[in-house]
């Protein structure tokens, strides 16, 4: 082979390597965009992921935090007791309980009894502090006078 061929031949070789090289890199470019398109896709799919769970860690934040806050409960019987020699009263008596985890301050039962359409009683029964997950016993009587009462809401009261 002559001097010439042989340039000839490398030439040729080199052009070769040349389009093997830029074949083989748009190659890996076209795939790497692939690549790049499937995982914008997979983060945007995490990030919608992550929405949905903070938005049900916060939901169950909220129920935790109505769980722990104070709540009261009654379990109450009344008797309207009118005496043949005495002033008629209303006796109020059994629990009131916190269903929450957090103390219940200055704690009362409002208590509005009517004769009719008339307000015979309209009071409050203090029961102080009940803290959380525990209950207090109620055992009180209301005076009041006039005809027996015809209803009466009960109805507890916190802070």
């Amino acid at each position: 082979m002559t001097k010439v061929g042989k340039k000839q031949i490398s030439l040729a070789i080199c052009a070769v390597l040349v389009v093997i090289l830029a074949i083989s890199n748009i190659w890996t470019y076209i795939s790497l965009q692939n690549q790049i398109g499937t995982l914008k896709i997979e983060k945007n799919s995490l990030q919608s992921q992550v929405t949905t769970l903070e938005g049900r860690i916060s939901s169950l934040e909220s129920i935790i935090n109505s769980l722990k806050a104070p709540k009261l409960v009654t379990k109450l019987n009344y008797s309207d007791v009118r005496p043949p020699l005495g002033t008629p009263y209303l006796h109020v008596y059994g629990d009131v309980w916190n269903v929450g985890t957090d103390p219940a301050y200055d704690c009362q039962l409002h208590v509005i009894a009517y004769q009719w359409d008339v307000v015979a009683i309209d009071t409050n029964i203090p029961l102080g502090t009940i803290i959380g997950e525990r209950w207090t016993i109620v055992d009180s009587n209301i005076s009041y006078s006039g005809n027996a009462l015809t209803s009466l809401d009960v109805t507890p009261l916190w802070q």
